[in-house]
Parts: structure tokens; C-alpha cells; sequence
């Protein structure tokens, strides 16, 4: 018995391990792209809107499998995205930027179609 209980101690402790290397990764790489959007933003150079494009959706990308990783499913990130949302739409005075965030907030809803 005691060794049965050794093998599925090690088993968790490698998932456990596993799951650290994949999140400390994960975290490597959005800090990565941060560092390249404000590269790119930063140096005044001509960038082409794919490339920020890219790099904005890996870090969406990113931040989705982190959240998994942390036992944080896709649909509690979205609606918690969207309670900031709704509550920075209260609080913000400047009339663009509250219909900037009430136009996100309608993208939200309606089910981000593609």
C-alpha cells in the first residue's frame, strides 16, 4: 500500500511542477509582449498594424491560459471583464471614453462574434 501512495504522491507532485513551469512560462511571455507593444510604441517607428495586432491578441491569448492554469474558467474572466467594464462606465466622467467602454460592453454581451 505504502507504495501505491508514493507513486500517486510523486504523480501529484509532477503535475504540481508541471503546472508551475507552464504558468512561470506564461507569465514570461505576456511580459515579452508587453515589452514589445511599448517597444513598438515607444521608438516612433512605423509599425504595421498587424504586428500590434498580434502581439495584443498573444496577450489575450496568454491571459485566458493563465487564468485556466489557475483554475479560472474562460466564462468567469469574460464576466468579470465585464462587471469592470460596466462599473468603469459608472465612475468615468469623460463622455467618449464612457461610450468607448459602453461599445466594448454591447461587443461582450452580444457573444464576441467573429
Amino acid at each position: 500500500m505504502k507504495v501505491g501512495g508514493n507513486i500517486l504522491n510523486y504523480n501529484s507532485q509532477v503535475d504540481i511542477t508541471k503546472t508551475i513551469r507552464i504558468i512561470e512560462g506564461l507569465k514570461s511571455e505576456l511580459l515579452t509582449n508587453i515589452a514589445q507593444l511599448y517597444g513598438n510604441m515607444a521608438n516612433g517607428r512605423v509599425i504595421e498594424k498587424d504586428e500590434n495586432l498580434n502581439v495584443l491578441a498573444d496577450m489575450v491569448t496568454i491571459i485566458y491560459l493563465l487564468a485556466w492554469k489557475m483554475g479560472i474558467s474562460y466564462e468567469e474572466v469574460d464576466k468579470k471583464l465585464l462587471d469592470k467594464i460596466d462599473l468603469n462606465i459608472l465612475k468615468e466622467k469623460d463622455d467618449d471614453w464612457v461610450k468607448q467602454l459602453i461599445t466594448l460592453s454591447d461587443y461582450f454581451e452580444n457573444g464576441n462574434s467573429r
